[in-house]
C-alpha cells in the first residue's frame, strides 16, 4: 500500500484533484482524501490498521524471560511452560499467546520431528537389504 499512497501524493502534488486521481487509480474517494491529508499534516502515508492500539500481552523484557524458560526442559509441552512461565506473574498469559510469542523467539513446534533414515551409498536404506 506504500507504494500506492506515494502515487496519490505524487498526482495530487502534480495539480490533479481529487477526483482526477479516484479517476485514474480507482482508490475511493475518502482514501485518496485521506493520505493526502495525512501527507501535508504529518508527512507520512503509511496507514496500517493492523495495530489496534492494544498494549501487547508481552513486551521485550517478558520475550526475554521467556527464552530461559523454554530452553530449561526441552522435552516440556506448551502447557507446562505456560504454567511456569504464569508464576509469579501479576496477569496469567493464555497459551494461545504464548505459542505466539514463541514462534516470534525462533520457536517451532513443541513436538519432535521424525528424521527419516540414512541413506547408504549403494542408494538403499539401511535396513538390512543387500
Amino acid at each position: 500500500m506504500a507504494f500506492e499512497c506515494g502515487m496519490v501524493v505524487g498526482a495530487r502534488r502534480m495539480g490533479h484533484s481529487i477526483s482526477e486521481v479516484v479517476q485514474e487509480f480507482g482508490f475511493p474517494w475518502s482514501t485518496v482524501s485521506r493520505v493526502y491529508r495525512e501527507w501535508v499534516n504529518e508527512g507520512v502515508t503509511v496507514y496500517n490498521r493492523l495495530h489496534t492500539g492494544r498494549p501487547q500481552a508481552l513486551n521485550d523484557r517478558d520475550r526475554g524471560n521467556l527464552r530461559p524458560v523454554v530452553t530449561r526442559d526441552r522435552k516440556a509441552n506448551l502447557q507446562q511452560i505456560t504454567a511456569e512461565f504464569n508464576t509469579g506473574r501479576d496477569r496469567d498469559v493464555s497459551q494461545w499467546t504464548m505459542r505466539q510469542n514463541m514462534r516470534v523467539l525462533g520457536y517451532g513446534s513443541r513436538r519432535p520431528t521424525r528424521v527419516p533414515p540414512p541413506i547408504t551409498t549403494d542408494g538403499h536404506c539401511n535396513s538390512g537389504v543387500t
